[in-house]
């Protein structure tokens, strides 16, 4: 889900994201690795990240109490993360191998390839991240031709 009709981008920690207080989750069934800034899971909204070649990350969106927008990064999901996002992010592999293992795995190579992650996601919403279209934008509808092609045509 991304935010509707938002036109400015959501602000990305200020300070440098302590990769020891980073809660991180990986899913073998979904293929889904979930990072938390502040330690723990808290009520967000995922928003993708356009990149070239990039249909896999997304940055969380914190949500208030209302469930309106914070409007702060509160964290980075990848999905699928080792059938996909791997294949040009090698490095990445290694923190779904320390999510399994759990507690007591966060030495020095983890926290390293933490950081790395993180930086690695900055740089790509830096550059790449756009607004969602809004809600009442028409969206392509597909149909299927006499031969059994699939095509995509426009609204109508």
């Amino acid at each position: 889900m991304s935010i509707p009709n938002a036109l400015s981008a959501p602000r990305w920690p200020v300070d440098r994201i302590d990769p020891g207080l980073v809660s991180i989750d990986y899913d073998p069934a979904s293929d889904e690795l979930t990072l938390y800034f502040g330690g723990k899971p808290i009520s967000s909204t995922v928003d993708p990240i356009s990149s070239p070649g990039n249909d896999y990350a997304a940055v969380m969106i914190g949500l208030n109490d209302d469930e309106s927008s914070t409007e702060h990064v509160v964290g980075i999901q990848v999905m699928p993360l080792l059938v996909g996002a791997v294949q040009q992010h090698p490095d990445w592999a290694r923190l779904a191998w320390g999510a399994m293992v759990g507690p007591g795995t966060e030495d020095e190579l983890l926290r390293s390839a933490v950081a790395a992650f993180i930086d690695e996601v900055a740089d790509l919403f830096a550059r790449y991240w756009t607004p969602a279209p809004p809600w009442d934008e028409p969206v392509a509808t597909r149909r299927r031709t006499k031969q059994g092609d699939t095509g995509v045509v426009g609204p109508g």
